[in-house]
């Protein structure tokens, strides 16, 4: 084999060298781009996944209630029976209530709110004490102030219920220097007439 022959071959190998040399030194780079700038599966699922995690927890916070804004649902039954021990309340406080020159000014207001039966007593006491009343020199008078209450019955089916209250008495004889204040109870006996709640019976204990 000649001299040039072999020059020649030797000239092909390192072309051959060269052109592979170049071709990986170009190729490398648009793979590596295509590596580091290219979207991924997981990349994408991890972006979906915290997507979700996201509208779950909004999801959550949005079901989850407010212990704040939580208010318990209270029974018909329980509202009726707080607006009767209110009732009683205003009720024993101005039955409670009175002056020898109030000429039984207390018991007429809350006639209303009494019992046919009661009403009817009480009628008959206000007449009775009217008749026999003589024009009082000296001021006497009694303020009464309901302090809390106990249900001792409530039957709302049968249309009754019962309250005791606790109440604070200031007797007053001629003027407030003479004032005595001492405590008592009133019972306090409740009917449905006619469809509405009525006081039937009212007792100091």
């Amino acid at each position: 084999m000649s001299k040039l022959k072999i020059i020649l071959i030797i000239i092909l190998i390192i072309a051959i060298i060269l052109l592979v040399v170049f071709w990986f030194l170009f190729r490398q780079p648009k793979e590596a781009a295509n590596l580091n700038y290219g979207p991924s599966p997981a990349g994408n699922l991890n972006i979906n996944q915290n997507t979700n995690q996201n509208a779950n927890q909004n999801a959550n916070q949005n079901i989850k209630p407010s212990a704040g804004n939580f208010q318990p649902k209270i029974s018909e039954a329980e509202k009726l029976k707080a607006q009767l021990q209110k009732m009683s309340f205003a009720f024993a406080e101005r039955y409670g209530s009175y002056s020898n020159q109030s000429d039984f000014e207390n018991l007429e207001d809350l006639m209303p709110f009494m019992s046919a039966s009661l009403k009817s007593k009480t009628q008959d006491f206000i007449a009775g004490k009217r008749a026999q009343a003589k024009r009082a020199a000296i001021y006497y008078g009694i303020t009464t102030k309901a302090l809390n209450g106990q249900v001792e019955e409530f039957s709302p089916e049968i249309g009754r219920a019962k309250f005791k209250i606790s109440c604070q008495r200031q007797e007053i004889v001629g003027s407030t220097a003479n004032a005595n204040v001492y405590y008592q109870d009133l019972e306090i006996s409740l009917i449905k007439e006619s469809g509405i709640w009525k006081v039937n019976k009212v007792t100091w204990l």
